[in-house]
């Protein structure tokens, strides 16, 4: 947010299946201490249902800015880039049966060429080149589309899980360390 590269997908009002660090530690101490809990995996998150917009609002306020800052963006259709291409092409069968012929050399070069693929920039002479934008990426967008809070059903019932802190106290505690590390504004 002080970078002004955060944004919104949307308006925010998807879900930020969220959780506060204190909570996470809590429940991994009960994960390992719990002999019932050995090879399960668990999901994991607060107990009150947070949106994005929440998330994001209660961080404004621990650093000193609104959230009117933040933009808000429609999600866009993301392409394939060039290194994706290349690992697309080389997972098919016919390329695997290649594959072993071709030079370990030149797989690296071929690698680090697609991933140095510059998308191109139109610079326009007469304006002013742009500030930091954000940088809407796919994960992103997919994080903050989420519709569905996640289950804890089953950390509640074998491990006894019960979040201590609330998102409300957990934001006050991540306010208060943000000014502590000189991140807010004062």
């Amino acid at each position: 947010m002080l970078a002004n590269t955060a944004y919104l997908v949307g308006d925010g009002a998807s879900i930020c299946n969220a959780i506060a660090v204190d909570n996470l530690v809590d429940a991994i101490w009960l994960a390992l201490t719990t002999p019932a809990a050995d090879g399960h995996c668990f999901l994991l998150n607060d107990r009150e249902t947070v949106t994005w917009r929440d998330f994001y609002t209660a961080i404004a306020a621990g650093i000193g800015t609104d959230l009117s800052r933040v933009p808000s963006v429609a999600a866009p259709q993301f392409r394939e880039s060039a290194s994706e291409k290349l690992a697309r092409l080389a997972a098919g069968k016919s390329a695997m049966a290649v594959m072993p012929l071709i030079p370990r050399r030149t797989k690296r070069l071929a690698k680090a060429a697609a991933a140095a693929w510059p998308e191109p920039y139109r610079p326009n002479a007469w304006c002013l080149p742009p500030g930091p934008k954000p940088k809407i990426t796919e994960e992103m967008c997919l994080l903050q589309s989420c519709r569905w809070r996640f289950p804890t059903t089953k950390a509640e019932t074998l491990l006894g899980f019960a979040p201590r802190l609330s998102f409300g106290e957990a934001m006050q505690r991540t306010g208060a360390w943000l000014h502590y590390a000189g991140v807010a504004r004062s």
